[in-house]
């Protein structure tokens, strides 16, 4: 409950005033795009309280007053001002889109609309309306360097700054003034910015800058037959005005990606806009292509929400995946629909209003996932002996003595094996060409097993040198969104192994190892804290915050040297020096993005 009241207090008020206020954060992804901009909202009545217009600079923070003593009131325009600011974000985070002379005009309408009902009920005098369209005109025409601002909501009387600018009789004070050109800009921005921007944010549109200046002038010209019509209804007619019938309806056409909304150009959009990480990116993908092979197209327009929930029957009754990449690939596949409606690549989510959820145990599917027994890891190591590509020789030998993932090891650079206290040590760290690990656990040292030092692996790592021990190292700056080597050598180990027998579809060939060391761990008596440690799982309780499992080498290499490498009854050990370096991988990396 205390938390609660100081979560309150932020937003309750400032020492200096009894208002309710609003103060949140400005997302650090948009902060400098969006530093000093104005930010009009309208707060709905409430309660005892009017209807009221705001208007605020953002900067770090969003700050502003909510004109109530109320606390119901205050909770009510909170919620207004927090939903009006996700959609200022949300519109900052877009990519620009380009408009139609169709799209200018027709948003040209929505700022026409707005102003004639701002001003409808109260339009003021002729006179005032007279200085509105000298303004509007003379920005419009280039013939001044700047103009008061069209106000999105409250009420402008502009009759005082155009007689100051133009003199007593408007109309020939603004034929007087020469037209320049680099004014035009400027005057139109000063003048029309405001409003067109309110009208973009209500569209949830970011304009492309090189068409900012051609929707200024419809602006512009909007605004100044509104003035016209405003005039008229200052002066008492309010006969409708046939302008109002030039203005299209708005209507958004969906931006395609490349050409086409496809399956793969969506994710190669999310990659390259929002900097996704390129393992996530091919995990959407994968997901992806399973949707398509289902669909027999990879389109996205084209999806409905009867073929989601077609292609969720077939993963859940096709009896090979597991739960959990089921569950994987159906939120891989909604964040990606997501992400494509929000950004205005498809016109609606296929997935809303769909529930995909399920119970596992409703899954017609294989069991779960197990390890390898120690007479699978004697077989599989013994064949492993024999090999002469690095990565199959020591891959699955440091993950059966460690329990590391395969990928934690395919990224493994020879200055990372190192001695410290008399151990040597792997050092799990993200690659320093553009690796990434799984988790914060992750990164963590593990001792060599004695018989890993015994097999050669020490000799190996010299051979090699400081740099990656199984992968070709990559260029100082790799292409954009490729995709690490390190998961290519993951996956082809995996297709390796399928491919010497092991094909129990309950062992994944890679994690299985993984499996393998936890459950062998805790039968030879390595107490769990160590073996989550050693294997970048993160201890549950408050209790592992105080347990400094890393500063203890020494036991930590008895924990590894616990666990007993199995051996075949006859073992045929392949020479050391027939372990070299062979390049596992095609030379040209595949990308993804």
């Amino acid at each position: 409950m205390p938390a609660v009241c100081r979560t309150r207090a932020k937003y309750l008020g400032r020492k200096d005033s009894s208002f309710e206020q609003f103060n949140g954060r400005v997302p650090a992804d948009v902060r400098e795009k969006l530093k000093g901009e104005k930010v009009t909202i309208v707060l709905p009545a409430s309660g005892l309280d009017p209807e009221r217009v705001i208007t605020f600079t953002l900067g770090m923070f969003a700050k502003v007053s909510l004109h109530t003593r109320d606390r119901n009131s205050g909770d009510v325009r909170r919620a207004v001002v927090r939903a009006e600011l996700a959609k200022i974000y949300d519109v900052a985070r877009r990519e620009p889109t380009r408009l139609s002379q169709r799209q200018r005009v027709a948003l040209s309408g929505e700022a026409y609309r707005m102003i004639v009902k701002t001003y409808r009920d109260e339009p003021g005098t002729p006179e005032m309306w007279e200085g509105w369209k000298a303004l509007t005109r003379a920005a419009l025409e280039g013939r001044i360097a700047g103009a008061p601002a069209i106000p999105t909501h409250a009420r402008s009387d502009d009759r005082a700054a155009a007689a100051l600018l133009f003199g007593p009789n408007l109309t020939e004070g603004v034929n007087a003034m020469a037209s320049a050109p680099a004014w035009e800009a400027v005057a139109l921005q000063q003048r029309c910015g405001m409003i067109a921007l309110h009208v973009l944010r209500l569209k949830g549109i970011e304009i492309a800058s090189n068409q900012q200046l051609d929707l200024l002038k419809e602006v512009a010209r909007a605004a100044l037959e509104a003035g016209w019509y405003c005039k008229r209804m200052a002066g008492g007619d309010y006969r409708p005005d046939p302008n109002a019938e030039r203005f299209p309806v708005f209507e958004e056409t969906p931006t395609r990606v490349m050409g086409a909304v496809t399956f793969e150009s969506v994710v190669d959009h999310w990659l390259e806009h929002e900097k996704g990480r390129p393992s996530s990116g091919a995990n959407r993908k994968v997901a992806l292509q399973s949707l398509a092979k289902k669909l027999g197209h990879d389109d996205m327009l084209r999806v409905t929400g009867d073929d989601v929930m077609g292609w969720r029957s077939d993963l859940m009754n096709g009896g090979k995946l597991a739960p959990g990449t089921i569950k994987t690939r159906l939120a891989d596949v909604r964040a990606s629909f997501s992400y494509a409606a929000k950004r205005k690549l498809i016109p609606s989510n296929p997935f809303d209003g769909i529930e995909i959820g399920f119970k596992a145990e409703r899954v017609g599917t294989v069991e779960a996932r197990r390890p390898y027994s120690p007479d699978q890891v004697a077989r599989l190591l013994s064949i492993c002996e024999r090999e002469t590509k690095a990565y199959r020789r020591w891959i699955p030998l440091l993950a059966a003595t460690t329990g590391a993932r395969v990928a934690e090891i395919a990224q493994l650079w020879g200055k990372r094996v190192r001695q410290v206290e008399g151990v040597w040590l792997l050092e799990i760290r993200a690659a320093e060409d553009g690796g990434s690990l799984k988790t914060a656990e992750s990164r963590r040292d593990v001792p060599l097993h004695p018989e890993v030092i015994e097999r050669g692996f020490l000799h190996f790592v010299r051979s090699v040198g400081e740099g990656p021990l199984f992968y070709r190292k990559r260029p100082s700056k790799p292409p954009t969104n490729s995709t690490h080597p390190s998961r290519f050598i993951g996956s082809t180990l995996g297709k390796w192994i399928r491919s010497q027998g092991f094909t129990d579809r309950t062992q994944d060939p890679n994690h299985a190892f993984r499996h393998y060391w936890k459950t062998q761990a805790h039968r030879h008596g390595v107490d769990v804290p160590t073996a989550d440690y050693l294997t970048g799982h993160k201890s549950p309780g408050i209790g592992a915050q105080y347990r400094h499992i890393a500063e203890d080498r020494a036991a930590l290499a008895a924990a590894i040297a616990k666990v007993p490498v199995p051996v075949l009854p006859v073992r045929a050990r392949a020479p050391v020096e027939e372990t070299v370096m062979e390049e596992p991988m095609p030379t040209v990396t595949p990308t993804v993005g």
